[in-house]
Formats: structure tokens, C-alpha cells, sequence
């Protein structure tokens, strides 16, 4: 048995479940490792473990020991399944502030930080409160979120509409939230979700249809022509409607809802995402997108972008992840996650490469060890944009477009610029102009020593 793996094991385990025996700990260790180890090594591991209190019989966590709450634990959770996730997943309950990414939460941390203004560190307070009042055990599970929302002094700080959409984000994000109360599973899961808003109105199958390709194509598309998701939702469907029969869709105020709340909504004879309402983004996306083909994956495919949150992990993004967790974070996966999804979301958003670079290494004050790391950091970055799907492309990735003609783009791992509203194209950068790494210095004096 490897001593420090143990005790990563231990402090995963405890800070996922809350309680748990130590038979389960030594289970759960010998199959995912394929090494032995029993109870009693656990047990006497564990006294050395932060923040876990070893009882009798069980590994609980010293937030449930400090409320003097192990039994209520205890029957609240029995006779429940432990849910066990991949070794992965598991080890990243070691930070005890982690908070799996799903897309309940992401959608919650974009209306945040977009309307509300949060900075990171509010936002990883708020989804902590949230983590809280899903671990509680006992009492009404919407009085518990509200009461740690009121903990937090949030609905002081907003009008009652903003604190009404922000717990209507809330409650979605706690539905999917890994409980102790739950053994690791979530709410939602155990069918005892907070039914705040939800679930969406059913629709006729007919609507619903209709109503995820318009989701979709928008997702991914930014601005969907009526006439586009027509014509693809009939190639894909064998089926002849009409632009006409689309537009009826509107006319369903659940149907109507559905969109609203995939941030979809209707410009003329377009949808399109919410986030260019705005006339000057409409205006930008509009011209840069123009002439450009549309990216029509498959149908199954396709219906995953019914996600506002989705994205494609490409080759490109899982090796920035690597190089993030490896030599930026070092072990320190939950904020490396986090960061990756950030990069991502400045990839997909078209932010200038030397913008983005500054923002990203001033969102978690990173220093580069030497110019090798500075430079390989910004390669990775270059090869994720370039593999990236746009909404200025529709949907169609950099590379993508290179391939046919329509776009130069970074090559290798060179480091280059570009200006706003500009594609990532392939530039030599001068000793005397600014260093895209986002350092404000010149490239001689940072990055090209």
C-alpha cells in the first residue's frame, strides 16, 4: 500500500461523502489502484488526515464532527448506494472547495459574473454556500439554499428580479450537486431536487423537435437563420417543412420558454444567442460570419450543442489541460479545471490571443518558471484557438477553414498576435512589439530574451 496515496484516498472520500466506513475507504483504494489494504490501515492513516475526524467505525469530516452531526449523518444515509466515480474524478475531492463542473454550474457562474458582476473569488463563495446547504442534512431543502444565500448578504446587494434568476441558477446548480446526505449522489439523482422553475413544460414531440435544433444550431452557431435550421433539421430528419412551421414555434409560450431559457431569442427571421443582443455584436458577429459556410455536424452530434454550456474537448484542449495541471498548477487539479474552462471560453469568444494570454495569467497570478515554459504555454494556447469552434466561423473551427481556403491561421507553436476582431493568423513578432504572452513588456525584454 502506498502510504501517500492512502491518505489521498482518505481526504477524497471524506470530503465527497462526509461519512463513510473505513471498509468502503479500503474498497474503493483496492480497486482503483489494484493494491490491497484493509480497514485498519485506514483507520489509523486517517488520524493524520486534515480535516477528518477517524471515529470507531468511520471517516467523517471535521465540518460534520465540529456541528455534532455524525448520527444524523449516519441515519439520514443509510441504506443509500455510494456513488463512486472514476480514480480521476474521485482524487479531486482532496481540495476540499472543489466543485464538479457541470453545466448547471457553469451556466450558473456565467450569469454571475456577466449580470451580477461577481469576481472569482464571489463565485467560488456562492457555489460553496450551495455545496453547504446540498451536504445539510435535514430540514426543507429551499429554506436551507435560502438560508445560505441570506448568509451571504446577497439579496441586499440586487433587486428582487436578479436575486430571483440568481436563485432560479442556484437551485439548478444544487439539483446536481454531490451530497454527503446522498452518499456522493446528487439530488436530482435521488429525485429530492428543488423544483424552482422546474422542470421545463413538456411539449408535443412534434414542438420539441423543432425546438432542440433551434437550440442547437444557435449554440453553436451564435446567429441561425430560420431557413438554415430548416434545411437542416429536414436533411437530418428526411422530412420537407417549411420556414413557416419553425416560426409557428414561436407561437408556443412553452415552446417560447424553452428557447428563453436556452438563451435563445428571435431577430427577424434569426435566432440568436443571447449574448448578441447587443447591436454591435450582432452587427460584429454578422460581418465576420458573412460568406462564411456553415459546420453541420450529425444529428447526434449536433444535439449535444443543446447545452448552452457544451463545447468539443479536442486533442488540442486536453494537452493545454495537461500542461496547465502539470507544470502550472501541480496537483492543484480543481483550479487548473477551472482555468482550462476559462481558456476555453476566451478561445470560443474569439478574445485577441495577446488579451487573452493577460487575462489568463492574471486570473491566477501565474509566473512562468523561464521563457521555454512562457513560450510552450502560449503554443498550446495558439493550437487550442485554432481547434476551436466560432461563432464568427459558424461553428467551423480555424483549422477547419484553413483546410478550405478560407482562413490562414497560426501555425505550430509559434507565438504570434493579433488584433481585436481579428483571426488567429501566423505573424513573426517583432523585438519591439508588445509580447503576446499579455505581459505588457516588450517581446525582447519577456518572452523573446
Amino acid at each position: 500500500m502506498d502510504r501517500q496515496q492512502m491518505l489521498d484516498y482518505i481526504a477524497a472520500t471524506a470530503r465527497l461523502y462526509g461519512v463513510v466506513p473505513y471498509e468502503k475507504v479500503a474498497e474503493i483504494y483496492t480497486e482503483q489502484t489494484g493494491e490491497q489494504a484493509g480497514a485498519e490501515e485506514v483507520r489509523k492513516l486517517a488520524r493524520e488526515s486534515e480535516k477528518v475526524r477517524a471515529e470507531s467505525e468511520f471517516l467523517v469530516h471535521d465540518t460534520i464532527m465540529q456541528e455534532n452531526e455524525a448520527e444524523l449523518y449516519l441515519e439520514v444515509t443509510k441504506g443509500k448506494a455510494f456513488y463512486v466515480p472514476e480514480a480521476e474524478e474521485l482524487l479531486r475531492y482532496r481540495d476540499d472547495h472543489y466543485v464538479e463542473r457541470t453545466a448547471q454550474a457553469k451556466a450558473l457562474e456565467k450569469f454571475v459574473t456577466q449580470r451580477l458582476l461577481f469576481d472569482d473569488g464571489e463565485v467560488l463563495e456562492l457555489m460553496g454556500r450551495i455545496r453547504s446547504a446540498a451536504n445539510k442534512a435535514g430540514g426543507d431543502a429551499f429554506q436551507n439554499l435560502i438560508a445560505v444565500l441570506q448568509a451571504g448578504d446577497y439579496i441586499e446587494q440586487m433587486d428582487p428580479d436578479d436575486f430571483e434568476d440568481l436563485m432560479r441558477y442556484s437551485a439548478h446548480m444544487y439539483n446536481h450537486v454531490r451530497s454527503w446526505t446522498h452518499r456522493g449522489h446528487t439530488p436530482y439523482e435521488m429525485g429530492e431536487e428543488i423544483l424552482l422553475g422546474m422542470p421545463r413544460p413538456e411539449l408535443d414531440e412534434g414542438v420539441q423537435e423543432k425546438v432542440d435544433y433551434i437550440l442547437a444550431l444557435t449554440h453553436l452557431w451564435g446567429i441561425a437563420p430560420v431557413t438554415k435550421v430548416r434545411e437542416v433539421f429536414n436533411q437530418h430528419n428526411g422530412t420537407s417543412f417549411a420556414d413557416s412551421d419553425f416560426a409557428a414555434v414561436l407561437k408556443d409560450p412553452s415552446a417560447a420558454e424553452w428557447l428563453d431559457r436556452g438563451f435563445v431569442h428571435v431577430k427577424g427571421d434569426r435566432f440568436i444567442h443571447e449574448e448578441l443582443l447587443e447591436p454591435e455584436q450582432f452587427d460584429y458577429y454578422s460581418k465576420q460570419a458573412n460568406g462564411k459556410p456553415y459546420y453541420v455536424p450529425g444529428k447526434e452530434e449536433l444535439l449535444l450543442y443543446g447545452d448552452a454550456d457544451h463545447y468539443e474537448v479536442t486533442p488540442e484542449l486536453e494537452k493545454f489541460q495537461r500542461f496547465a495541471e502539470r507544470k502550472l498548477f501541480r496537483g492543484e487539479e480543481a483550479r487548473a479545471i477551472n482555468w482550462v474552462d476559462y481558456a476555453q471560453y476566451l478561445a470560443a469568444s474569439n478574445t485577441p490571443p495577446a488579451q487573452a494570454m493577460g487575462l489568463l495569467l492574471d486570473d491566477e497570478g501565474i509566473v512562468f518558471d523561464d521563457d521555454k515554459q512562457a513560450n510552450e504555454l502560449i503554443g498550446l494556447f495558439f493550437d487550442m484557438v485554432n481547434a476551436t469552434r466560432m461563432w464568427e466561423n459558424r461553428g467551423h473551427t480555424p483549422n477547419e477553414l484553413r483546410e478550405s481556403g478560407t482562413l490562414k491561421v497560426l501555425e505550430g507553436g509559434t507565438a504570434g498576435s493579433a488584433g481585436a476582431g481579428q483571426n488567429v493568423i501566423a505573424e513573426k513578432v517583432g523585438r519591439n512589439d508588445p509580447c503576446p504572452c499579455g505581459s505588457g513588456k516588450k517581446y525582447k525584454k519577456c518572452c523573446g530574451k
